[in-house]
């Protein structure tokens, strides 16, 4: 029984050990996830304030097009912006037989 006993108050000793390594481990592990959360949440306010500006810009650009203000005249540039890219475009073959 006294084998027992020295066995088991080794196995303690051992698991303090580990016990202590684990927790340290944990410790790290956890401060590096409150780290990324802190990260993630920094970038996610960045990129909603980004979106916001974006936003607004095209809330403005879409006023400027629907009132036909000097500087919104986006329809004309993009209809010939359409038109040129369709003249690059190599012709496709006729699909109706002749």
């Amino acid at each position: 029984m006294m084998s027992h006993l020295q066995t088991a108050s080794h196995q303690d000793a051992i698991t303090c050990e580990n016990l202590t390594s684990v927790e340290e481990r944990e410790r790290r592990l956890i401060q590096a996830v409150v780290a990324l959360a802190r990260s993630l949440r920094d970038e996610r306010d960045r990129l909603a304030a980004r979106l916001r500006e974006v936003e607004r810009e095209l809330n403005a650009l879409s006023g400027k097009l629907d009132t036909g203000e000097p500087g919104g005249g986006a329809g004309d540039a993009l209809s010939g912006f359409r038109v040129a890219a369709r003249a690059d475009r190599p012709l496709r073959p006729s699909r109706r037989r002749v």
